[in-house]
Formats: structure tokens, C-alpha cells, sequence
């Protein structure tokens, strides 16, 4: 098939890791980076004109420009976001408008409403590292924005208990690390950070992936019951649900050091969960 894949050109593209499957099963893939502030736009101009079996995006006005092309046979909005229930307006209205328009609705979290399927962000063999043998000083890393409210915690636990606090925003565009780059941060962490006050409704929507790929290097996480994973996480003994307050995440830090071997089997079998295969993705 002819396919062509539209996405937002950051850190962790979801739809990256698909189109790489797609190709690798024998489909020819045509992918448009989209810009941020500039989608429509590039769309326009950027993305081949000729017939396409299957389109698939994870940006909405993207998918409306290609709606609008009507040289695609089947069209698929994959909607990459951990909390659909918060729109309202003009989202809400574009929220609706493609859920009637186009021929498939993803969902990446599972879908409350009818017809929708769950596709999750997946991970490759690409994605799955071999776990360093460490024996201190012990690193965790930070890779949400720093102005969540638990940077702060998370920064005061480590300082506390002597753990080296690494910092990295992967959701940032300005600084996109290379494959290597973040290949050689997961190898030097031990600890994964992924706290979430539960008070608040501010989500980071990309922190799932990251979590994932801290899974898939066999990196325990830290995080709190209001996480999207946190059941998983409990259920394949993949790190420590802690409770919003110093003291809890200063013993998570802290039981996580002393159970690393267990916990990293448990992440990486977590992982393996969301490994990308024809069960996930189907045309």
C-alpha cells in the first residue's frame, strides 16, 4: 500500500516509530514533518500530491488538510492525547468534526467512546537496551518540564538521600537529542522520574513514552497513582507508586535501589508488552 504519515517533528514521534513498521513490512511510506505553528501550511505545500491508499496523522488541523486533499482512499486520526474529556471550543469542535470526517479513530490511551480503537505509543527493538551493572553513585533523571510541580520534589528526595538528580526535557523541541545522545543518558540512569500531583490537572501528554523507554532500558520509575501506567507499573513490579510527599518519595528513591534487578526484569517485561507488531497496527 501507499501510505502517507503526517506528525509533529519532536522528540519521541509515536507515528515515526509506525511508519517504520509500515515500511519494514513492505508498504511505501511517504512522511511529512510538520513544523509547529506552520501545519496546515506545510501540508500545502510539503506532502506529495498524488494517491494515497492510507493517511494516517497525529495532528488535527493536519488531518483536516488532508481530508480536504481527496486523493486518500482511507484516512486515520491517531489522537495522541492523554486527556481527550479536556476539550472545549474550538478544540472540542475540531475534536468532532474529525471524528465524524475521517474513516478511523486511534486513540492512544483506551478510547471511551464507541468505535474508536486503542493503539498506545509502541516501542521498537530498536527501542530495548542492555542493562548496565552499577553499583553507584546512583542517578535519576527528570524528563518532564521543570516547571511541573514535581520537580521540585522529585530534586529535594534525591538531594536529600544523596542520589545525583539528572535533569532532561525531552518534550522540548530546542533540545531534540539524537539516538545516541539518549541512548548514553538511559544507560547512566537508575531511576526513572514520573511524578504527577494529583490535585492537578495539568498532564505532560508525551510522559507515557518516556516512561516507556525508561522501561525498555530496564530503568525502574518512580511515579504516583495518578499516572496514566501506574496499575502496570504495580502489576509487573516495575518500579514504586509513591504518594504525593517528601518523605514517600525519598522511600521510593530508596526502594528502588535496593530492588533494582527485580524492578528492571519488571520494567523490561512491561515493555515488551507495547512492542510494535501486526496486533497493533492493522490497516
Amino acid at each position: 500500500m501507499k501510505i502517507l504519515t503526517a506528525y509533529l517533528d519532536v522528540p519521541f514521534r509515536a507515528l515515526e516509530i509506525v511508519s517504520d513498521f509500515l515500511e519494514g513490512q513492505g508498504h511505501e511510506v511517504d512522511r511529512l514533518l510538520l513544523k509547529p505553528g506552520d501545519r496546515i501550511g506545510q501540508l500545502i505545500q510539503g506532502a506529495p500530491f498524488k494517491h494515497y491508499d492510507v493517511a494516517i496523522s497525529t495532528e488535527p488541523l493536519a488531518m483536516l488538510g488532508l481530508i480536504w486533499r481527496r486523493r486518500i482512499d482511507k484516512t486515520i486520526f491517531w489522537r495522541a492525547d492523554y486527556r481527550p474529556s479536556r476539550y472545549k471550543g474550538l478544540s472540542g469542535v475540531l475534536d468532532w468534526t474529525l471524528r465524524n470526517r475521517v474513516d478511523e479513530v486511534w486513540s492512544i490511551v483506551p478510547p471511551t467512546r464507541e468505535g474508536e480503537k486503542w493503539v498506545p505509543f509502541l516501542l521498537n527493538e530498536k527501542s530495548l537496551l542492555p542493562r548496565k551493572t552499577r553499583s553507584g553513585p546512583y542517578c535519576a533523571l527528570w524528563t518532564g518540564p521543570v516547571f511541573d510541580g514535581g520537580y521540585d520534589l522529585a530534586e529535594a528526595a534525591c538531594k536529600n538521600i544523596g542520589v545525583h538528580f539528572s535533569v532532561s526535557d525531552w518534550s522540548n523541541p530546542s533540545t531534540t537529542l539524537t539516538d545516541e545522545q539518549l541512548n548514553a543518558m538511559l544507560l547512566d540512569t537508575d531511576i526513572g522520574l514520573a511524578l504527577y500531583d494529583p490535585s492537578s490537572n495539568f498532564k505532560n501528554y508525551s510522559d507515557p513514552s518516556r516512561v516507556k523507554r525508561f522501561m525498555a532500558a530496564g530503568i525502574p520509575v518512580l511515579t504516583t497513582r495518578s499516572f496514566a501506567m501506574s496499575h502496570e507499573v504495580e502489576e509487573y513490579e516495575a518500579g514504586f507508586l509513591t504518594d504525593w510527599s517528601l518523605d514517600s518519595v525519598e522511600q521510593g528513591l530508596d526502594y528502588c535501589i535496593r530492588n533494582s534487578c527485580r524492578l528492571s526484569d519488571g520494567a523490561k517485561a512491561l515493555a515488551r508488552k507495547y512492542l510494535i507488531s501486526d496486533e497493533w497496527i492493522k490497516l
